[in-house]
């Protein structure tokens, strides 16, 4: 799916299937504009504790005509206080 169509979903966190950390995923915040200079949050918690990186970072936003986008199932970070 892109991340249009998991913004549309209600879907909040995504990650790539093929990302080598199972619990790497980024957060889309519902106010975020598409086509724009916006950011969103990544979170990998084990690999940026163990390289000195704050948890979570913040990236660029990323292409959202990308359909390899999944939905993230996985353990939410300790740092993830956003809701739902």
């Amino acid at each position: 799916m892109t991340l249009k169509e998991a913004m549309a979903q209600g879907i909040r966190r995504v990650r790539l299937a093929h990302w080598f950390s199972p619990n790497a995923y980024i957060y889309l915040d519902p106010h975020i504009k598409f086509f724009s200079k916006s950011v969103m949050k990544f979170y990998d918690p084990d690999r940026q504790k163990a390289m000195g990186h704050p948890t979570p970072q913040v990236i660029p936003y990323l292409d959202a005509l990308d359909k390899r986008w999944v939905a993230y199932t996985g353990p939410r970070a300790a740092e993830d206080t956003d809701k739902p």
